[in-house]
């Protein structure tokens, strides 16, 4: 189904606010399409989200009263052309509320204050976003900074995981230096790697997150071989399925050289 016009007396339209014309205004019957192909509003993808609206809103020309300011009320001397803005922007900010409202869940529509403008609750939305960025960066960081490697899985993974965190954290205005990145993943390993880990403290040349990500290929070499000497050790001690202290040690040197070269 498609939409109709409603015309103001000039049929060429007028312009208003940023130059485009309002003459007309569609009568959107397949709105509730248009939203259903809208992602969900899910508190972490507001800019996403809001490129949606401005979009979807744009092509059904409804997204007048996110452009233009209210216009002022009718009054017994207002002029057709003013009565049509007035009616347009009335209808455009009505089902622009109404559209997003669709693409909102309800558990974060309760939360949100009430109101009637559409541009409002689009701010609101916004506000509420970045109230739960805050709270995932902590969250994050949080993660980051207290993470342990259990030798469940290879070094290579830890590192990437840490890395991606790190990335996550970025996306959220929360830049973490490369260095203290690098920190991190050192300090992440258990307390019996500590003479590993005052060893690299005390080297001139520091590891580079960059490096190791160019040598992300030898690296997985390096963990493949680190695995096969880990079954080896849990074969002759079942008390634990970590590598030992003298295993990691050696692997973790061994990056170190391969990043040296790599960068």
């Amino acid at each position: 189904m498609g939409g109709g016009r409603i015309y103001s007396n000039d049929e060429e339209g007028k312009e208003i606010g940023d130059g485009r014309q309002v003459g007309w205004l569609p009568i959107p019957v397949s709105l509730q399409s248009h939203a259903l192909s809208i992602s969900m509003f899910n508190g972490l993808n507001f800019s996403h989200w809001c490129e949606q609206i401005q979009f979807h809103l744009g092509v059904m020309d409804l997204d007048l009263s996110l452009r233009v300011e209210k216009p002022a009320a009718i009054t017994d001397t207002s002029s057709d052309d003013e009565k049509n803005i007035h009616d347009a922007w009335e209808k455009s900010n009505r089902l622009s509320l109404m559209f997003m409202r669709m693409s909102v869940p309800n558990n974060i529509k309760s939360a949100l204050p009430h109101t009637e403008s559409a541009k409002e609750f689009m701010k609101f939305v916004g506000e509420r976003s970045q109230t739960i960025d805050k709270s995932l960066a902590g969250t994050l960081m949080a993660t980051l900074t207290t993470m342990k490697f259990d030798g469940s899985r290879c070094m290579h993974e830890h590192v990437i995981e840490m890395t991606n965190i790190a990335a996550r954290l970025k996306s959220l205005g929360m830049n973490v230096d490369e260095n203290f990145l690098v920190q991190f993943i050192i300090n992440s390993l258990p307390t019996e790697y500590g003479p590993f880990q005052m060893n690299y403290n005390t080297m001139k040349d520091k590891w580079n997150v960059n490096g190791l990500h160019r040598a992300n290929p030898v690296f997985a070499v390096e963990d493949e071989k680190l695995h096969l000497i880990v079954k080896k050790e849990t074969k002759m001690d079942h008390t634990s399925c970590k590598p030992s202290v003298d295993t990691v040690g050696i692997y973790l040197l061994s990056m170190y050289k391969l990043v040296k070269t790599s960068v």
